[in-house]
């Protein structure tokens, strides 16, 4: 999936982001009707089922 956000999204007062790195992770957990375990979707490899893991997040690249 590709997702094209405008940089100023992220940061109003910033003029370009372009070349910058960050940590992030979009994350959901998905909850059923009967039960059970949640079950987590995401754009970072978890390790463990918690999106608040920030040494399992993956980099997001800012481009121009």
């Amino acid at each position: 999936v590709l997702a094209s956000i405008p940089s100023r999204v992220f940061d109003p007062a910033a003029p370009c982001l372009a070349g910058r790195s960050w940590k992030v992770s979009f994350s959901r957990y998905d909850y059923s009707k009967v039960g059970g375990k949640p079950v987590l979707s995401s754009t970072s490899p978890h390790k463990i089922l918690s999106f608040h893991r920030r040494q399992d997040w993956t980099i997001l690249k800012f481009s121009d």
